[in-house]
C-alpha cells in the first residue's frame, strides 16, 4: 500500500478515526473481491507452535474496542431476530418463509465474536529498495490490527483480512489439504493507482501474488464448520507498481504516468478464525 493523502486535514485526522476507516469495509467485501481471481503455486503448510504467539493473543486497547463492537452487532442481530424485525415491513407480505431464514441465517454468518475472528499485522512497505519513511510517518500511529473471516469451500479454508477507509489492503489465504497459497491485495476506491507490471494500466485495485510465503497452523485443520484456527503467515510479496510524479487526482482517470515507483511488503502477520458455512453469494 501507498499512501497518498489528497488533503493535509485527512492524514491529521488518521489517528481520531481509526475505527471508523477500519469499519468503512467489511472482511466480507474483502473476499467477495479477491479470494479465487488470482492462481498462485501451493506449498505444505507447518502445523505446530505458533511463533511469539503471546503478543498476538494479548488484545490492545483497539481491539477491545471492535470486540465491543462485534458484541453489540450480535445482540442487535439477535434482537431482530426475536421481534421480527429482519425484513422491511415494506416487503413483510412478499415475503417468503424460506427467504426469511436465509435472510437469518446470512446475518448470524456475518455476526463473527471478534476476539475468535482477528488479525494482527508487523511488516514494512519498500519504495523502489529501501523502507518507504513516508509510508511509516503517516502510519506511525496505527495498531495494524482488523477482522479475519473464513469459511468453508467444499475442501478448502479460505481465509481472508484487511481494513480500508479511502483505499483499502489486506491479505487472502487458501488452506486445502496440507497446502496453502497467500496473496496481497491494495486498491483505491476513488483513484486508478496501481499495477502489476509496469506495462499494466493503472487500476482501482490489484492483487499481488507473493515471492515468499510460510505459514504455522497451530492445529492441523479437520475442514469442518465452527473449528478455530490460528495461523502464523511470513511473507513478502511481488513488486507491484504506483505513480510517483502524481500531483492532480482530479484528472486521475486521463492520467498516464511514465515514472512509477516499485513497492513490496515484506514481513509476517497472525490470524484467528472461527470457520463458518459459506454464504450464498460466495463463490
Amino acid at each position: 500500500m501507498y499512501f497518498k493523502f489528497r488533503h493535509k486535514h485527512k492524514c491529521e485526522n488518521v489517528g481520531r478515526n481509526f475505527m471508523r476507516l477500519l469499519l468503512l469495509i467489511t472482511t466480507s467485501f474483502f473476499t467477495s473481491i479477491v479470494l479465487g481471481q488470482t492462481k498462485t503455486n501451493f506449498k505444505n503448510f507447518l502445523v505446530g507452535q505458533i511463533p511469539n504467539i503471546s503478543k498476538f493473543e494479548q488484545m490492545n486497547k483497539y481491539e477491545l474496542q471492535f470486540d465491543s463492537i462485534y458484541a453489540e452487532r450480535i445482540k442487535l442481530v439477535d434482537s431482530l431476530i426475536k421481534t421480527d424485525n429482519v425484513i422491511d415491513p415494506a416487503y413483510k407480505e412478499k415475503t417468503t418463509q424460506e427467504l426469511k431464514q436465509e435472510i437469518i441465517e446470512d446475518m448470524k454468518l456475518r455476526s463473527p465474536v471478534y476476539r475468535n475472528n482477528r488479525s494482527k499485522y508487523y511488516f514494512n512497505y519498500f519504495k523502489n529498495n529501501k523502507i518507504d519513511q513516508e509510508t511509516l510517518k503517516v502510519l506511525k500511529n496505527f495498531t495494524y490490527i482488523s477482522p479475519c473471516d473464513c469459511y468453508l469451500s467444499n475442501d478448502t479454508i479460505k481465509v481472508s483480512m484487511g481494513l480500508g477507509g479511502f483505499g483499502f489492503w489486506g491479505f487472502s489465504v487458501e488452506i486445502t489439504k496440507d497446502k496453502f497459497n497467500s496473496q496481497y491485495f491494495v486498491g483505491d476506491v476513488e483513484t486508478k493507482n496501481y499495477k502489476t507490471k509496469l506495462n499494466d494500466t493503472l487500476g482501482y485495485s490489484i492483487v499481488v501474488k507473493n515471492d515468499f510465503q510460510n505459514l504455522i497452523i497451530n492445529t492441523k485443520p479437520n475442514y469442518t464448520v465452527g473449528q478455530n484456527i490460528t495461523g502464523y503467515l511470513s511473507f513478502k510479496t511481488n513488486n507491484y507498481y504506483s505513480p510517483s510524479d502524481k500531483a492532480n487526482y482530479d484528472i486521475e482517470d486521463k492520467y498516464i504516468s511514465k515514472n512509477m515507483d516499485k513497492l513490496y511488503l515484506k514481513g509476517s502477520l497472525y490470524f484467528k478464525c472461527t470457520v463458518r458455512k459459506k454464504r450464498k453469494i460466495e463463490d
